[in-house]
């Protein structure tokens, strides 16, 4: 295992690839996020009270602030990945996440 402070070359992977076969080459494990997808894809769920806003009875009136609440709901996702680089763990068959909020319990597999 690599220690978290060192450096990661990126030519010395690729210089070790040159030659072999793509099939069989594995891409080495501190490459990904120490998150698999499942999780990441249930983040977002995180700022769901931007949607519930969008819905609310008083919204009906104004179509644009309804549009600009589902934006932001789709733009906040992003900020969950902030300082995040690498690419999440591929998930497992059969890997669920349990995300728990006090009004709603979001299970995804």
């Amino acid at each position: 295992m690599k220690p978290p402070d060192q450096k990661v070359s990126i030519w010395k992977v690729i210089k070790d690839a040159v030659g072999k076969d793509l099939s069989k080459f594995c891409v080495p494990v501190y490459f990904n996020e120490p998150i698999s997808m499942v999780q990441k894809v249930s983040e977002m769920m995180e700022y769901e009270n931007l949607l519930v806003r969008a819905v609310s009875p008083e919204m009906i009136q104004h179509p644009i602030k309804r549009l600009l609440y589902v934006s932001a709901f789709g733009i906040a996702q992003y900020k969950c990945s902030d300082k995040r680089l690498n690419k999440p763990f591929n998930p497992i068959l059969g890997e669920t996440f349990e995300f728990l909020s006090p009004k709603f319990k979001y299970f995804s597999e």
